[in-house]
């Protein structure tokens, strides 16, 4: 009994040994496992809040480069439009320096530099101003003279800018002959003359130095009287209404385009004057035209003796032929008393020329 009370009671005291070492043990994993999770969770944490951060700042470094890149192109296309217009405004006025005109004894245009007088043939690599008032550019582009828009817009179209207070008008009269419209405005006496008159005044002497700015309107190429108001597209001619009409009337030209000069120009410009048409009715040239055009439809011989047809033969030939036959004076257009009956007029939706018979009542187109 005594050794089995030693063995028992030493049994018990290994037990409660291992016992206590296992609590020991359960203890000891139970912090590691919460040191392990609470370890874990803290690196989730501080990942999320790091991603957070460096999204946030992703955002913030793209919205300053758009700032920055919005920043930076709009200076830089204000910096590009000053040069553009600053290059756009040389071209202007090197091109406005050079003028075109037309040369009747060459038969061909020339450029006249305003402000040296020196005058080419070639066109100038500047640019220039054409007879229709717009620009030739440097780089080849024709554009209408900023000037002129401007001036439409204030509502001074048509009106130059005074110079020293005397008032520059399209109407001016030559202050030499008071006769012809001044074409010249010389920049140093301050005058204007025409043609004729400043070739004269200024042929010799300091006035032979002078230098001139064109002015006045635009003469028609064909009558040389009359004020352009037509812009051929094709023949590149400046005409008056009738002059057009008359040039235009048949043939591949019947198909050429035109523009309005004085729209062209910014101005309203007047009404235009079909007088040089009225002139070539009532002539024997359109007379014998339409007298040859009958007897072309009669079978006749029109062709050949239109070909070498001069005025002095036309005039013969129409008074012969109304001698002989009053046939054609019926028709209010082959004879003289019949042309008087006929009106010229500009019909206000198309701008086209056509006639009306006081007599009859008839209206045609000019053809």
């Amino acid at each position: 009994a005594l050794v089995r009370g030693v063995h028992g009671r030493a049994e018990v005291v290994r037990v409660k040994e291992r016992r206590a070492k296992h609590v020991q043990k359960q203890h000891r994993s139970a912090v590691r496992i919460q040191a392990v999770y609470r370890g874990h969770r803290s690196r989730i944490g501080t990942s999320i809040q790091l991603a957070s951060q460096r999204e946030a700042l992703r955002q913030r470094t793209e919205a300053a480069t758009t700032i920055q890149t919005l920043f930076r192109g709009r200076k830089a296309k204000h910096t590009v439009l000053a040069h553009k217009v600053g290059r756009m405004n040389d071209m202007v006025a090197n091109a406005r320096v050079w003028g075109q005109f037309w040369s009747d004894d060459a038969n061909a245009f020339f450029f006249y530099h305003s402000q040296t007088g020196e005058a080419i043939w070639e066109p100038p690599e500047d640019g220039y101003t054409k007879v229709d008032g717009q620009l030739v550019l440097r780089d080849g582009s024709v554009i209408p003279d900023p000037a002129l828009a401007v001036r439409v817009e204030d509502g001074t179209a048509g009106r130059d800018k005074p110079l020293d207070g005397d008032e520059e008008t399209d109407d001016a009269k030559c202050v030499e002959c008071d006769e012809n419209d001044a074409t010249r405005r010389c920049a140093q006496c301050e005058d204007v003359f025409c043609d004729a008159c400043y070739d004269k005044t200024h042929s010799s002497g300091k006035r032979a130095q002078h230098t001139w700015k064109a002015m006045g309107p635009i003469k028609c190429v064909e009558c040389e009287k009359m004020k352009a108001t037509r812009w051929c597209d094709q023949c590149l001619d400046p005409y008056c209404l009738g002059c057009f009409a008359i040039i235009h009337a048949k043939g591949n030209k019947s198909l050429h385009t035109w523009k309005n000069m004085p729209k062209m120009n910014g101005s309203i410009g007047p009404l235009e004057d079909a007088q040089t048409y009225d002139e070539f009715v009532a002539s024997n040239e359109y007379n014998y035209i339409n007298e040859g055009i009958a007897h072309q439809d009669d079978g006749g011989g029109y062709e050949e003796g239109y070909a070498e047809y001069d005025a002095e033969t036309a005039e013969g030939y129409y008074g012969q032929e109304n001698h002989e036959t009053g046939d054609h004076d019926d028709g209010g257009q082959g004879g003289g008393e019949g042309v008087s009956d006929w009106v010229a007029a500009v019909d206000d939706v198309s701008g086209e020329l056509y006639y009306y018979n006081n007599v009859t009542g008839e209206t045609q187109w000019a053809q």
